[in-house]
């Protein structure tokens, strides 16, 4: 079990747990290998919009890096994997039953999307009181990025993360 400690102002720690244990009960539809096996550029994978899919996300995430060699960006990106598929479940109920995951190395840049098809209503960072018992997602996110944002896409939105490569592949 791996767990990250984030500061998010001088009153409030987060922990998140990522675990790696769970199990599926249901197949997830086929993954979509974008340049072939040999490339490790890009790849993206579909999973269903149901909360067992998010550890199956994360364990994608982790296998897909250590393929690529950057065991150095497996935590902060299992927890940004971790963050917005649990916003797609949580948040773009009734809209279909898939969210994308893709996966991609650009310039020293290792690119994490999530997508939907919820169209309505676009993620906004925000700042949670003590008292809310959600909203923190997006500023975790924000805090491990080196930046992100969200674009349209027809239908639904994708909710893009940049993290930097750097000593990640000497991992």
């Amino acid at each position: 079990m791996t767990c990250l400690s984030l500061k998010i102002s001088s009153s409030v720690t987060c922990v998140t747990q990522c675990s790696l244990q769970s199990t599926e009960r249901d197949p997830i539809p086929p993954a979509t290998d974008l340049g072939g096996p040999m490339s490790g550029r890009t790849h993206i994978k579909r999973f269903r919009a149901r909360r067992d899919s998010v550890p199956a996300a994360r364990r994608h995430v982790e296998s897909v890096l250590t393929e690529w060699r950057l065991g150095g960006l497996i935590d902060e990106t299992i927890l940004v994997t971790s963050e917005l598929s649990t916003n797609v479940i949580n948040h773009a109920k009734g809209t279909g039953d898939h969210f994308e995951l893709g996966l991609r190395r650009r310039n020293g840049t290792l690119v994490l999307e999530v997508s939907d098809s919820y169209q309505w209503r676009m993620p906004e960072l925000r700042t949670p009181t003590l008292d809310d018992l959600s909203g923190r997602g997006l500023v975790i996110v924000d805090a491990i990025a080196e930046k992100w944002g969200v674009r349209p896409r027809d239908p639904g939105k994708t909710v893009w993360v940049h993290l930097a490569i750097g000593r990640a592949e000497l991992s």
